[in-house]
């Protein structure tokens, strides 16, 4: 049995998004835009389908945390590992170490709908510093990027 994370201080982001049309592999990231190399933590990822009815989709947070290499990958050459410094949750969060590229962070292959409304919500905290240039979003699966979120902050106070 693991040992329970510190509980810090995790910001809570939320957005949603319409789709288009979808095909192949859709995702959706939680990236930095900026070649920064900084580490952050995110938690608790959810995906809820808004219409017609709201349904949680994917990764609750014991889903998330049970395995999250099977579930969040890295966009360029990041790496992502367990956290038990801190979370929102029970024992930990995925940690985003980041590299100098612009745009690197993670991404989650989902099964998305056609015209579909979704929110992605999920708690996130930087390692040390700050930075305001962190973006969520989807991919239809035809390398068509839709942002919900962008320029937002994330802290070590966040």
């Amino acid at each position: 049995m693991q040992s329970p994370a510190t509980h810090v201080t995790l910001k809570r982001f939320v957005c949603q998004f319409t789709t288009g049309t979808v095909s192949g592999s859709p995702y959706v990231y939680i990236k930095n835009t900026t070649a920064s190399g900084v580490d952050y933590e995110i938690d608790g990822v959810q995906l809820q389908k808004l219409t017609p009815a709201t349904t949680t989709y994917h990764s609750p947070p014991d889903n998330f945390e049970t395995d999250i290499t099977s579930y969040i990958w890295p966009i360029t050459s990041e790496t992502i590992s367990w956290s038990t410094t801190q979370a929102n949750s029970p024992t930990h969060s995925a940690s985003v170490a980041t590299t100098s590229s612009a745009s690197s962070g993670a991404y989650e292959y989902l099964s998305l709908e056609n015209y579909k409304h979704y929110q992605v919500s999920f708690w996130g905290r930087l390692d040390s510093g700050t930075f305001s240039t962190l973006q969520v979003g989807y991919d239809d699966g035809n390398g068509v990027k839709t942002n919900c979120l962008t320029g937002q902050t994330l802290s070590t106070g966040s």
